[in-house]
């Protein structure tokens, strides 16, 4: 009887070792080298982040820009093996690099989805001339023939003087119909969001708002300042778009939701639109970066301005756009690092987990006596908003190092987290994946 409880200790000793050294959170060294597959290809600015996106096998399709030139960018789309390593199989060694212009300027991607039958999709921008572009791609990672007319590309122009036109967000509809969501500005000198729905072929969808597209300013004109980066689609097909919009000498956060025929939805905060302020500082900063739905609610993230530094911000939002009295304060919850003294952190995607819980991640400003640096970093919410302390250092993870920029990209791959981001190798910026070890210990669902 003695060796039998002796036994059970060791095992349950055993057990606290191995989940110690296995936190969630932590990477999963499992995956890739260390836990970390790199896309080393030439790209040199912030302005560009890759994303990142699951396929139901488990292979993992990463989407950035890649520098073929002075000042020339192409799309360049990458998959690897479930395992993190690259798959040969897909485009040229695992890569494609896709040139929509055709010719010497700055095209990217900005968003990516797999759709149901294994097609890739990217969306961003093209400078020559200036409209949002998209790609699809076959499973083998070869260009579509029957999207865009033969050329597996698509451009989308937004009427005459629009400029800086680009998408940031991209949504499937269960109908086969593409969501892409952005901005531009307008003639009137002021940027609108900008969506716009495509038949399965990339041909624009005549349904939606009899041309396809639809701008949306927040000031009643087309002079102050909005921009979109996310959309969803909701289980009735109304699209949800977040964003930013000019208030009163601050920038907030803003989100409208369409009708599916492309109509702004009166039921949403009495006519389609709202914008949210955390108010933590007057002409504040604060913009949403990603939404995610979660159930009929909204969630939204993105950072929110202190009088000196920021906070990665998260807030949740009813279905009649009013802010959740259940979630955080007010609806609103912010989540600081504190690594450096009045340090920046920003969020820049979140993603509901199939148990309801959040990930927000984003990157977290990092003090150092020989100048500070940010790592990407992540955070876990439980539903209300408050942080999930099973999950990294009580509900926080960051990469501590040099080498990890941020996190722009968020996808979940059975009992991991895949994070995609930007980091540094010597001199020049490069992409990155890693696979976060997550809900390792009550995986089972008998968590307390």
């Amino acid at each position: 009887m003695l060796r039998s409880i002796r036994s059970i200790l060791c095992a349950i000793c055993a057990f606290a070792g191995t989940a110690a050294a296995a936190a969630d959170g932590d990477p999963d060294t499992g995956f890739g080298s260390g836990g970390f597959a790199w896309l080393s290809t030439p790209e040199i600015s912030y302005r560009v982040m890759p994303r990142v996106a699951v396929q139901a096998d488990g292979r993992i399709v990463l989407c950035s820009a890649t520098a073929v030139g002075y000042d020339i960018r192409d799309v360049i789309v990458a998959r690897f093996n479930a395992n993190g390593s690259r798959d040969l199989g897909f485009g040229s060694a695992g890569v494609i690099v896709v040139d929509i212009d055709g010719g010497g300027d700055e095209d990217a991607c900005a968003a990516l989805a797999v759709q149901p039958d294994g097609r890739i999709l990217a969306a961003g921008w093209t400078r020559s001339p200036d409209r949002m572009a998209l790609v699809r791609l076959t499973p083998s990672g070869a260009l579509d023939t029957t999207f865009g007319g033969g050329s597996g590309r698509v451009a989308l122009s937004f009427g005459a003087g629009s400029t800086l036109t680009e998408a940031a967000g991209l949504a499937l509809q269960s109908n086969g119909r593409i969501v892409v969501a952005g901005s531009y500005q307008a003639a009137s000198g002021g940027k609108v969001f900008a969506i716009a729905r495509l038949l399965g072929d990339g041909s624009p969808d005549a349904s939606f708002a009899l041309s396809g597209r639809v701008s949306i300013d927040f000031d009643g004109g087309m002079a102050g300042d909005a921009g979109a980066h996310a959309v969803a689609i909701d289980t009735a097909g109304r699209i949800v778009v977040g964003g930013y919009a000019s208030v009163a000498g601050s920038i907030d956060f803003a989100v409208a939701r369409l009708l599916p025929n492309g109509q702004l939805d009166g039921a949403f905060a009495g006519d389609g639109r709202a914008t949210y302020g955390f108010d933590l500082v007057a002409g504040g900063y604060e913009a949403v970066r990603s939404l995610a739905l979660h159930g009929d609610r909204i969630v939204l993230a993105g950072s929110a301005n202190q009088i000196i530094g920021s906070d990665m911000a998260v807030m949740q939002v009813l279905a009649d756009g009013s802010p959740d009295p259940s979630f955080g304060i007010n609806g609103r919850t912010l989540v600081p690092f504190d690594l450096a003294s009045g340090g920046s952190d920003f969020g820049e995607v979140v993603l509901v987990q199939p148990d309801g819980k959040l990930l927000v991640a984003g990157s977290a400003e990092v003090g150092s006596s020989s100048g500070n640096y940010l790592t990407a970093a992540i955070a876990r919410l439980n539903a209300d908003g408050s942080l999930d302390d099973r999950f990294g250092a009580f509900g926080k993870a960051w990469l501590a190092g040099r080498e990890t920029a941020l996190y722009s990209g968020l996808a979940v791959q059975g009992m991991r987290i895949i994070a995609c981001g930007l980091g540094f190798r010597g001199i020049a910026n490069t992409d990155f994946i890693v696979a976060l070890q997550n809900d390792r210990i009550f995986a089972n669902g008998l968590e307390p």
